[in-house]
């Protein structure tokens, strides 16, 4: 038996739920309990914190047993994944109401076709427009919005930064990583690989724009390391084969730092997921096109 399945005595979805519960608790205290004590929040925004993760659990439970989807990625998990990275000021009931109809949608979809497109990507990206139609786009927290309180190389580090509701806290998601690591089925090539890429695609891009504050600020970013970490390393959606792995982190490293460029560090790394996806699935075809044409 391989050394990994003994050491993996924990199932991946398990573990996921586990590190998301660090990161729940930790979204609370830092972007409602705090501004609440500093007088910058309220009540209701705490509340908010709290029960977002318990309605969005239910709604992918009710949608798994409706579905009788058991499978290790499903509703319920794949539904905390995206909501931990949304941002702050998403409406409450925009969210819920439109987290219910793309999780419907998606589970209609996955009873009658394969679909290889990183699901989770495509939900928060359609949740992000739907923030911006609403006029209510932004990672500031109520205490951040005031703007007495400058962060400093420090609190990046510890957590307390701009950055999705629940993932904030850079530490603690390092420790995911590592904990994931130890699991058989967890696609660690893709994530190695991709913050290798990300970290010399920034570093080469901060040199010609001679800002290397710009490495500083960035190669931490919240959004990109979850996103890393939690969404471009989900197995079904993602290649099966190390060196296919390895190709599609390099890759979607590069495409981080491209798409953020043009957008911001907090939504093009799911660009970036998307588009890697979708080119490493015309790249196998192209090549197996090629070798049947040579057969």
């Amino acid at each position: 038996m391989n050394s990994l399945h003994k050491i993996d005595k924990i199932r991946l979805d398990k573990k996921i739920y586990i590190a998301l519960c660090f990161l729940f608790f930790y979204g609370i205290y830092k972007n409602g309990l705090i501004p609440l004590l500093g007088k910058y929040g309220s009540i209701l925004n705490l509340i908010k914190l709290i029960i977002l993760p318990i309605i969005t659990y239910v709604i992918g439970f009710l949608l798994d047993n409706y579905f009788k989807n058991n499978d290790m990625y499903n509703s319920r998990i794949l539904s905390l994944i995206i909501l931990s990275g949304l941002p702050i000021s998403i409406n409450f009931f925009v969210y819920i109401i439109s987290i219910l109809i793309l999780l419907l949608i998606y589970n209609l979809l996955r009873k009658k076709i394969h679909i290889s497109l990183n699901m989770v990507a495509i939900i928060h990206i359609v949740l992000i427009i739907i923030t911006i139609l609403f006029h209510n786009y932004s990672y500031l927290n109520p205490l951040e919005l005031s703007n007495n309180y400058n962060y400093n190389f420090i609190d990046y580090i510890l957590g307390r930064n701009i950055s999705g509701i629940y993932i904030s806290n850079i530490f603690l998601l390092i420790l995911s990583l590592i904990f994931f690591l130890f699991t058989y089925y967890y696609k660690k090539n893709i994530v190695l690989f991709s913050f290798l890429s990300y970290f010399l695609a920034l570093l080469v891009y901060s040199f010609i724009k001679g800002n290397m504050s710009n490495l500083v600020l960035n190669i931490f970013n919240p959004s990109i390391i979850f996103s890393y970490i939690f969404i471009a390393s989900i197995s079904i959606y993602s290649p099966l084969i190390d060196k296919k792995e390895i190709a599609f982190g390099l890759l979607l490293g590069m495409l981080t730092v491209i798409f953020s460029i043009f957008t911001n560090f907090n939504e093009g790394v799911y660009i970036a997921i998307i588009l890697t996806n979708i080119l490493m699935i015309l790249i196998e075809k192209g090549i197996n096109l090629l070798a049947k044409s040579q057969n």
